[in-house]
């Protein structure tokens, strides 16, 4: 796992790709600044949004880290 000065839970790094994962608590009325800094930083494979308008927080955990960082 990374630290970084932006607001991102989780950093995981896997092979040649990196997958960025959101966890919101409230409903998203706007695109996340924090997403659009880290993509514009990283460039991310893929970017999940957890929780509120994106995936249910239920079924994120019910599934292992391999489904959702896959290619």
């Amino acid at each position: 796992m990374t630290s970084l000065p932006l607001p991102a839970q989780l950093v995981v790094p896997k092979a040649q790709s990196l997958v960025a994962i959101e966890v919101k608590s409230k409903r998203v009325r706007e695109t996340s600044t924090g997403m659009a800094e880290f993509s514009k930083l990283f460039n991310p494979t893929r970017k999940l949004l957890v929780g509120s308008d994106g995936i249910p927080l239920s079924k994120f955990l019910a599934k292992p880290m391999p489904y959702w960082v896959r290619e």
